[in-house]
């Protein structure tokens, strides 16, 4: 293997204004790990240290380009490193595979850190922890190869695409995990599931719910807080008969779970929908006549 670290000067007034994810400004502070060579340069320079360094790779090897949701890498490259581009004589996005194995659209593709923790990772190793913050919070491109690698390694491997395939439709279960106001409560069919206490740890994320209660097929799992989970289905015959089956079930840790119906209820009352609606006639009201102003103010400049 051959790795590369770059270390760009970077001036403290650049780095200051530098916007990051959530609206932060400021270089990040990253994690200690380093990679490989490990070099200081000027950021005139990065693209002459990075074509120096691929020129000296072995030349009877080929260089395949690998990412997830590689579109950022190809941005990247064309934009600041376009000469290492020839390098490459071939590409691959994981993204793309993940997506033919599970038969989903990228609307429903997991995070890299939701597979690779699938196949047996510590999410540790891929992202710091809560506590982590002084070794630095932000992961560094070296962080981002191993896990990609990693990951390509485990789903080049036919036989953990039946687990990622199980794992994918839970995560699209998990996902669609969100209580929402019914107009209609009988199309509600959602059932709650507790214990005496907090939730057990095998069923006390939506993603657990889901892998626990799977072949029931509920289309949707989640949680109302610490101590009360939820499964959404399709009808009421699906719904009875999860509930017929789990309430009273005793795990094997030795909790009973209690699973009921969920009622929706309505805490609004008529008084509060009269004043709903006036105020939506107010608002209608008020883009009315800001648009006979806009038409005025037209008439003066034709």
């Amino acid at each position: 293997m051959e790795g590369l670290t770059l270390k760009i000067n970077t001036r403290k007034e650049l780095g200051d204004q530098v916007l990051r994810v959530g609206g932060f400004k400021g270089m990040p502070i990253r994690r200690p790990h380093r990679f490989g060579e490990e070099k200081t340069v000027d950021i005139e320079d990065l693209e002459a240290s990075v074509v120096e360094f691929l020129q000296d790779l072995p030349k009877d090897k080929k260089l395949v380009l690998i990412g997830f949701g590689i579109g950022a890498e190809w941005t990247y490259l064309s934009t600041n490193f376009l000469a290492a581009i020839p390098f490459f004589s071939a590409w691959i996005d994981l993204g793309d595979i993940v997506t033919d194995i599970t038969s989903s659209s990228l609307a429903y593709l997991p995070n890299l850190l939701f597979l690779i923790q699938t196949f047996g990772y510590w999410w540790k190793d891929v992202k710091p922890g809560r506590g982590c913050h002084s070794d630095g919070n932000a992961h560094n491109a070296g962080d981002d190869v191993v896990t990609t690698l990693a990951l390509a390694h485990a789903i080049l491997d036919e036989r953990n695409h039946a687990m990622l395939r199980f794992e994918h439709a839970c995560f699209r279960i998990a996902r669609s995990g969100r209580v929402r106001p019914f107009y209609d409560p009988a199309k509600g069919f959602i059932a709650t599931v507790r214990t005496e206490g907090q939730l057990p740890i095998k069923i006390s994320s939506s993603i657990r719910l889901a892998q626990r209660f799977f072949d029931f097929h509920p289309v949707g799992t989640g949680l109302m807080s610490s101590e009360v989970g939820f499964a959404t289905f399709r009808s009421q015959e699906e719904l009875d008969y999860f509930i017929s089956c789990v309430d009273g079930m005793v795990l094997r840790t030795g909790e009973t779970l209690s699973a009921q119906r969920y009622i929706h209820v309505n805490p609004k009352t008529p008084e509060d929908e009269k004043l709903k609606e006036e105020k939506r006639i107010l608002r209608r009201i008020k883009r009315e006549a800001d648009d006979e102003e806009v038409v005025e103010l037209e008439d003066l400049f034709s």
